[in-house]
């Protein structure tokens, strides 16, 4: 993920993703490349789920919802870039369509 775009992003209220309005999670699944290590200094502020083993995708994606206090959950991939008013389209669409369970972006 590029590092700045997701910190950068503005939420529909207009504050920056990294503060309290949303909670950001990464799950580690037992890399050895230095990523944990990265996250703890450079993302101070979200919260890293250390898997000890490979739990495969779904399974890390599980834990971090299992811990997710908010109303919508988000879940992207290490490669993704986060591009402005993302969130805010997403969002927008899920209040004005109630009947969808799910929404997705490319």
């Amino acid at each position: 993920m590029d590092r700045s775009s997701l910190r950068q992003t503005k939420m529909p209220c207009g504050k920056p993703a990294r503060q309290p309005s949303i909670e950001v999670f990464v799950v580690d699944n037992a890399s050895s490349d230095g990523s944990v290590s990265m996250v703890k200094e450079r993302f101070t502020w979200v919260q890293l789920i250390e898997n000890a083993e490979n739990l495969g995708f779904a399974r890390a994606n599980n834990q971090a919802i299992d811990l997710a206090q908010g109303r919508y959950v988000l879940l992207l991939n290490s490669d993704t870039e986060v591009h402005p008013g993302a969130f805010a389209a997403l969002t927008d669409f899920l209040e004005r369509t109630p009947q969808a369970g799910a929404v997705g972006a490319s």
